[in-house]
């Protein structure tokens, strides 16, 4: 379990003194304490006894970040709707570690929901894998739909399963870039030689290779350094990292590969999501689903100005061969293909949208 269940129970009684009226009380209670098949369904549906649900909530985000904010913002309203039922703790800036820390933490239950990248999550249940595939979600809108796709859910529910992480929404990070300080990248081929950052994740590293690149893992916290002593040459990430983490300042050229849209799920422990009464799971539930489409409006909605920002620094837009590239990536979704089933990737591409 994520998180035990804080009781409010009877303790602190003085117990009888003789042990013929302790037995007989012991007795008594434990009559009282069995359930009649009503009460014991009215149990599994509402929380109605003071239980506190604890809530340990982690992400990579500094705090000033507008997901790590929004998720703030969530906490509060899931203490307030649920009347104080829940009690939701937020750890952002790595406290409680790094993503594949948080990933771990949540699959054994020592982090109760952490927002984590499908490639993280997918090097404990592959199939997963597929959602950071290359050129698969268009924008915004697509990856809500896809979100909602009963092939998703079917995934979602299976990860639940098999390694007890359940993802409850998807929140858009945006479309990724690649930065480089002495090269522009407009066509694959203008990355050959180059060392470029990707993060630790089978599909970013075979990604990268196919687009001819060195990739090299790395921790995000470490790329700044990196960077600024040319250990690698480049790395590629969503406009809000890249600002938020200040790269502008260690790198010139900025490429809109688009190569792959990034979407992060808000992911539980599948146990203490399933020892919540039903009332509480619905509006958890429902709450953080509400919050991935809010949180994803506001974050299209700023890559426009984030964009603006990163060019009134001094990077210059290199306009990329977006058809170049994902040629050059079909390599990796056939690669991969085996990790999450034939056709897969083409029946989530295909998901309608508005």
């Amino acid at each position: 379990m994520a998180a035990a269940a804080i009781g409010c129970g009877n303790q602190g009684e003085s117990q009888p003194a003789s042990g013929k009226v302790q037995a007989e009380s012991q007795e008594t209670e434990e009559a009282e304490k069995e359930p009649s098949p009503e009460s014991a369904k009215e149990n599994r549906t509402s929380s109605s006894d003071g239980t506190v649900y604890e809530i340990v909530l982690g992400t990579v985000w500094a705090p000033e970040h507008y997901f790590a904010k929004g998720m703030d913002d969530m906490a509060k309203e899931l203490e307030k709707k649920s009347g104080g039922r829940f009690l939701v703790k937020n750890y952002h800036n790595c406290t409680l570690g790094s993503e594949k820390d948080l990933t771990d933490g949540v699959a054994m239950g020592t982090v109760t929901i952490a927002c984590l990248g499908p490639g993280q999550v997918g090097n404990l249940y592959s199939p997963l894998l597929v959602f950071d595939a290359p050129y698969l979600i268009q924008n915004n809108e697509h990856m809500q739909a896809i979100s909602k796709s009963s092939i998703c859910r079917e995934i979602w529910e299976d990860s639940a399963k098999t390694i007890g992480v359940r993802p409850l929404g998807s929140l858009y990070l945006g479309s990724r870039f690649i930065t480089t300080s002495k090269k522009k990248v407009m066509v694959p081929d203008d990355l050959k030689g180059l060392k470029i950052r990707v993060p630790d994740q089978p599909i970013s590293i075979a990604e990268f290779k196919a687009f001819g690149a060195n990739p090299t893992p790395m921790a995000y916290s470490e790329v700044y350094l990196a960077l600024q002593q040319n250990v690698v040459d480049g790395q590629e990430n969503p406009l809000v990292q890249i600002s938020t983490a200040k790269f502008y300042e260690v790198q010139k050229y900025l490429s809109d590969t688009g190569h792959v849209v990034q979407m992060i799920n808000p992911c539980i422990n599948e146990d203490f999501y399933q020892s919540l009464p039903e009332d509480l799971r619905a509006l958890l539930t429902e709450t953080v689903e509400e919050y991935c489409i809010k949180l994803s409006d506001e974050s299209v909605a700023q890559e426009e100005e984030l964009l603006k920002e990163l060019l009134g620094q001094g990077m210059e837009l290199c306009e990329a061969d977006r058809e170049a590239f994902r040629e050059k990536a079909k390599t990796v979704i056939q690669e991969f293909e085996q990790e999450w089933g034939e056709g897969i990737y083409e029946e989530l591409q295909s998901v309608p949208y508005e």
